[in-house]
């Protein structure tokens, strides 16, 4: 929660306030990396190294918006808003990514494939490449979602927004079963 307190214990009742807090911690199976609706975290990209069984999403009144995570669009920098390791058993959901050149990179782990990953209901905006890496003749576009590497099997993206990106998807992995549905992406 932006009104959290990095020295607390990360549940609902006493949350962490930074991502750089949460990217620290040793995430297990079946964890939760909830963001409380309404919040914003500017310049604060998150980090998960093993990203294991986990879900990534909001937390609090359904009607208000969707947790930000935004990054000052750099001049030079390749930043992520959102980067998740060893990826295995994830679901990423309801949450609001902007200003960064990739919004959510994905990697598989080395040598297995990374099962049943899912990006729902995700809105990504203003996903475009840093203004002093723009090279007509050969650009590197920003990525909205970007498997980054490995084996994927059961990619799920669906019901996922996009406005004013470079690409939505893109792909360095051999993907395996995927459902890239439901997605609404303007300009």
């Amino acid at each position: 929660s932006p009104t959290g307190d990095d020295l607390q214990v990360g549940s609902r009742t006493e949350p962490w306030r930074t991502l750089n807090r949460a990217s620290r911690f040793p995430f297990s199976t079946g964890d939760a990396l909830l963001l409380e609706r309404n919040g914003t975290w500017v310049d604060d990209p998150l980090v998960i190294i093993k990203a294991r069984g986990l879900l990534l999403g909001a937390y609090g009144n359904e009607t208000l918006p969707r947790p930000l995570i935004q990054l000052g669009r750099s001049v030079t920098e390749w930043t992520a808003c959102a980067s998740l390791m060893d990826v295995d058993q994830l679901t990423v959901q309801s949450l609001h990514v902007s200003g960064c050149a990739d919004g959510l990179v994905l990697r598989a782990p080395t040598g297995t494939n990374a099962t049943n990953v899912a990006v729902i209901d995700t809105f990504f905006r203003d996903i475009r490449t840093p203004f002093l890496s723009y090279n007509p003749a050969n650009p590197g576009w920003a990525r909205s979602i970007w498997l980054a590497g490995g084996h994927f099997k059961n990619l799920t993206v669906r019901n996922n927004f996009a406005a004013r990106i470079d690409v939505f998807f893109s792909s360095s992995a051999n993907v395996v079963g995927m459902a890239l549905t439901a997605n609404t992406v303007q300009q």
